[in-house]
């Protein structure tokens, strides 16, 4: 008998694009619910500054000669995601930070077939540096979606607020992030059973660059991931990293009963829907349905860094 487990595609796939990744404990399911990340906050800012002297050199500087406004507030994000018990990714003038937890999937291999074991998942935080950093006496420069002046918009809904997104054909659910250990990469969206969940607290902020739009964030994934649409299917939503794009564009239209349809710019006259079984979400064309009727629940306002 042996022991099979994806871990290696897994870090492979965490570490894509340059980033060093530091693992922590291993951790059970329980532990994930709630989001516990456990690698010591107190070895953020030392691991910080020797990973940005090491990668600085590429670009032939030194920790000496970058701005310690981007060094502070890179450790100061990391910091503030893992005593939050969150995770999240930010890019600070070319120095990227991020944290979360992955998930290993696992099963025992015999002779007469394989039986699957407990998921095992790990917490983790990441560093890269993707172009020279600014000079020391620079202040730091945090790439996030442009924001807008929070408040309550003419259609009552309040960008200062978190939402639970809920549908009537779904009753006891919410639009959640699924866990698979790959939400930083794929920001997969599903229909999931309603609960105190990070998944499942959504902003509605207001387009900056595009009137009547709104941008919807998730404090699981923090500001920098926004919903959005794959551009080879303009009918699966999913978190992306956030950006001036259509697919993330979105209308949120009152229905006059309580009740609100979502579109995308990208998507056109498709509006978001629940599938009739399953967890599945997708954008159809637009009918008279529960499936397509959402209720914005307000949930307590945000306080969260970073929002």
């Amino acid at each position: 008998m042996s022991e099979v487990t994806n871990r290696n595609d897994v870090r492979a796939a965490n570490a894509a694009g340059g980033w060093t990744i530091v693992y922590g404990d291993l951790i059970n399911e329980a532990d994930v619910v709630e989001l516990i990340i456990s690698v010591p906050t107190g070895t953020v800012a030392g691991w910080v500054s020797d990973q940005v002297d090491a990668q600085v050199q590429k670009f032939n500087q030194s920790l000496a000669t970058v701005s310690d406004d981007v060094v502070k507030e890179a450790t100061e994000f990391l910091k503030s995601l893992l005593q939050g018990k969150r995770s999240g990714e930010r890019d600070i003038n070319g120095l990227g930070v991020k944290a979360g937890i992955v998930t290993y999937h696992r099963k025992l291999k015999t002779p007469f077939g394989s039986t699957p074991l407990p998921n095992n998942h790990q917490p983790y935080i990441g560093i890269r540096i993707t172009k020279p950093l600014p000079p020391k006496g620079a202040p730091a420069s945090v790439q996030v979606p442009p924001s807008v002046q929070p408040g309550v918009a003419s259609n009552g809904l309040d960008s200062r607020l978190w939402y639970r997104i809920k549908n009537p054909a779904k009753p006891g659910m919410a639009i959640d992030v699924v866990n698979d250990g790959n939400q930083q990469q794929d920001g997969q969206v599903q229909m999931a059973a309603e609960g105190n969940f990070s998944g499942q607290h959504w902003q509605l902020r207001p387009s900056r660059t595009n009137p009547g739009a709104y941008n919807l964030c998730n404090m699981w994934l923090g500001s920098g991931k926004c919903l959005d649409v794959y551009g080879n299917d303009k009918t699966r939503p999913h978190l992306a990293t956030a950006g001036n794009y259509s697919g993330q564009q979105w209308r949120i239209e009152q229905q006059g009963n309580g009740t609100w349809k979502l579109s995308n710019s990208y998507s056109g006259p498709l509006a978001l829907s629940a599938d009739a079984s399953g967890a599945a979400l997708s954008l159809k064309d637009p009918q008279v349905s529960p499936a397509m009727s959402w209720t914005l629940q307000p949930i307590k306002p945000i306080t969260e860094v970073g929002f």
